[in-house]
């Protein structure tokens, strides 16, 4: 998965959007790890070890 970062500055939080396969998301920066995926309501957090990001998806 190829994707490109682009930073904005927010009051609290830097917010980020992602391109990623033409569409953009926008996240927020939970820990240097992990991220909260706004436009999906999904929190991501990439892992070293498996070398990917997995996503959790918040439930209604």
């Amino acid at each position: 998965m190829v994707f490109s970062l682009h930073w904005s500055t927010a009051l609290f939080y830097p917010v980020v959007y992602v391109l990623a396969a033409g569409k953009r998301h926008y996240v927020i920066h939970i820990t240097l790890n992990c991220f909260f995926d706004v436009t999906k309501s999904a929190f991501l957090c990439y892992y070293e070890r498996y070398r990917t990001f997995l996503s959790f998806n918040e439930s209604a």
